[in-house]
């Protein structure tokens, strides 16, 4: 794959996408350095592609270079506002950094951009969980479990969040759900058993 992106660059060197795609490979094979080199090629190619910026942030993601991803990620919403998925990763990376407030933010936008991307709405409902506002988290988790009704994750999470408010009836059924998906998942084993020890 590396030698035929390479030929297409050579062939058109003033294309955004041969590198983007190149950039791709080199992620997927944990060549990091690889990756962001091809990724700035492609943006200085054309500053104006939104993926780019956004491949760019999850390369500087894998290589836990935060402050970079963000801004990357801040380049791709600005490009192209109602990118969801650079949205979410945005909040994702204020969230890595301690900025809670525009993690917040932008993942509120993230789900105002495209309200049926499940991932923004479990990760705002961590975001809420992570500053103590649970039942905001609750109406988060059951939104992303409305439209990935298998995602035994955010069961998990709502599972305990319903422990945590004593909504023990809720818990049980949302984590037997859960196990029953997924029937080796110790954390969602483990809020099980609390919740059967605590509703007696």
């Amino acid at each position: 794959a590396i030698e035929a992106y390479r030929k297409a660059i050579e062939s058109k060197p003033d294309e955004s996408a041969p590198w983007l795609g190149l950039g791709k490979v080199y992620y997927d094979s944990n060549q990091i350095q690889d990756a962001i080199q091809a990724c700035r090629q492609a943006i200085e190619v054309n500053p104006q592609d939104a993926s780019g910026w956004f491949i760019l942030g999850q390369v500087y993601d894998k290589a836990k270079r935060n402050t970079d991803a963000i801004d990357a990620y801040e380049h791709a919403t600005k490009v192209k506002p109602d990118f969801v998925e650079a949205w979410d990763n945005l909040g994702c990376a204020y969230s890595t950094a301690g900025r809670n407030a525009e993690a917040l933010s932008a993942l509120q936008q993230a789900v105002k951009v495209d309200a049926t991307y499940a991932n923004a709405w479990y990760n705002l409902g961590c975001e809420h969980e992570h500053a103590n506002r649970i039942e905001k988290a609750i109406t988060c988790f059951q939104e992303a479990i409305r439209l990935r009704p298998r995602d035994t994750r955010v069961m998990k999470c709502l599972g305990a969040d319903y422990l945590r408010m004593g909504r023990l009836p809720e818990a049980v059924e949302i984590l037997e759900r859960a196990v029953k998906i997924q029937p080796k998942y110790p954390a969602a084993w483990h809020g099980l058993g609390v919740a059967y020890s605590t509703s007696g």
